[in-house]
């Protein structure tokens, strides 16, 4: 009798058979599935039928590494895609990463560039393709050309012309040279020249970007910034900038129907309250509802689709003032949660603002977080957390009033502002939101579901 725990040689023969079958059947699948577009079309297949192996081809850029420092006029920049298909490359390059324009159309994958301007930040990208069509795309990439290898290298930031009597200035330590850094800043005055006859502020020792705000200045009069950086070896400058001061800003008032007065301002040609919304009705009267309990929020016990408002953590002894009051997308959907001549402002009107602090249209347009600065003109000179407080030059005055979440959960208070726009998403039930944080200098554009709860700003019709 044979043993039931062990089996015989015939059956173990049959059994490891059967398991090497296995074994070569999957890896004659892996090399089908990985076979060369030649040997398809040998084969009399499809060369661009789709292949497990050439469907998905990433663009990788090589060399230089991206933001690096180089004391050459001239650079050969290098990339790879990782498949080796019949490709052809389009090669981007110039000074404005928005504005890129296309310099060769070749199938070899480096290119050398000569004669490159001392002092200058040029950018990159490539596109490859093979015959069927596919292929992929590089991100934008940088390198800066630096006139001297031991001395620091700094750029100076340009100035939004939107500025009253403050300005907000800036610029980027890029390199540090072959000795420590000791100081970095801005000189600014009212001559050509601010190094030698204006006013050093200083920011810090470190790389990268730095901003700071000068205040006092004179009604329209034109003023001069340089950035500068000192090591041991010396000082270095950045380009010298122009711009000019405006007027005092044009600030009024607007009250709701609940006799709750705003401060208001003009920023470009739109006007804009300076506070979050905290009427408690609707410009006709009806009421607002007040919902505190998660449950009720989130729509189980009221209608789903009511208007409805709370404070943040139902506090509105805290946060009443301070904040407003939290919405949720259905009252800004009713249309007439503003004062009468005042509206919720669309996205447009959003972008329209962004532009004018100082973004392009392309960043205006785009998700998520964009732009530069643009989160600094608006937060408030207090009130953020984390160190993570504006220079308020566009007069805004955002506060992190936080947000209620879809299911009722408060958070954000301190360190996260968030306001509705009236637009929805061409497709689905969201509107468009902007976002201020404290660990961020720009403005998030994102989409919100109608059961979160945002602040309200008012804009005049």
């Amino acid at each position: 009798m044979k043993s039931l725990l062990k089996p015989d040689s015939n059956y173990r023969d049959g059994y490891r058979q059967n398991k090497l079958l296995k074994i070569i059947s999957i890896c004659l699948l892996i090399l089908y599935c990985i076979r060369c577009d030649k040997t398809d079309e040998n084969r009399g297949d499809d060369p661009c039928a789709f292949r497990m192996s050439t469907a998905i081809v990433p663009c990788v850029i090589q060399a230089p590494l991206n933001g690096s420092i180089i004391s050459s006029d001239h650079v050969t920049l290098k990339w790879i895609s990782s498949n080796s298909r019949n490709f052809s490359f389009n090669l981007l390059f110039g000074t404005d990463p928005e504005n890129l324009k296309l310099i060769s159309h070749q199938k070899s994958d480096t290119y050398k560039l000569t004669a490159l301007n001392k002092s200058t930040t040029y950018y990159w990208q490539y596109s490859a393709k093979d015959t069927c069509n596919r292929g992929c795309s590089s991100g934008i990439s940088s390198f800066t050309i630096i006139p001297d290898t031991s001395l620091p290298y700094i750029v100076t930031y340009d100035v939004p012309a939107h500025f009253h009597t403050s300005a907000f200035i800036g610029g980027n330590v890029l390199y540090g040279g072959t000795s420590a850094l000791t100081e970095s800043g801005i000189y600014w005055g009212s001559s050509p020249e601010p190094e030698k006859t204006g006013v050093n502020v200083a920011s810090g020792t470190g790389l990268g970007e730095f901003f700071l705000m000068i205040d006092g200045l004179q009604q329209s009069t034109l003023y001069y910034i340089k950035a500068y950086a000192r090591n041991n070896n010396g000082i270095a400058y950045g380009t010298e900038v122009s711009f000019r001061s405006g007027m005092d800003p044009v600030v009024g008032s607007v009250s709701d129907i609940d006799g709750n007065i705003y401060k208001t301002v003009q920023i470009g040609d739109q006007n804009w309250m300076t506070e979050n919304l905290r009427t408690t009705r609707f410009s006709d009267g009806a009421p607002i509802a007040i919902v505190k309990d998660n449950t009720e929020w989130c729509g189980t016990a009221l209608n789903l689709t009511s208007a409805k408002r709370t404070w943040y953590n139902n506090d509105s002894a805290t946060y009443n003032i301070k904040n407003g009051i939290i919405y949720n997308g259905f009252s800004v959907a009713v249309n007439k949660i503003c004062p009468v001549g005042w509206r919720v402002p669309s996205d447009d009107d959003w972008k329209k603002m962004e532009i004018y602090l100082g973004m392009s249209v392309k960043q205006a347009d785009a998700e998520n977080t964009r732009g530069t600065n643009e989160g600094l003109q608006l937060k408030d000179l207090s009130g953020w957390s984390d160190g993570g407080n504006g220079f308020n030059t566009s007069y805004y005055s955002a506060l992190p009033g936080g947000m209620r979440a879809p299911l009722g959960t408060f958070t954000g208070t301190g360190s996260q502002g968030q306001w509705w726009s009236s637009t929805k998403h061409v497709q689905y039930d969201y509107l468009w939101t902007r976002t201020l944080t404290a660990n961020s200098k720009a403005v998030t554009r994102t989409l919100d579901g109608m059961q979160s709860g945002c602040s309200i700003r008012c804009l005049k019709n």
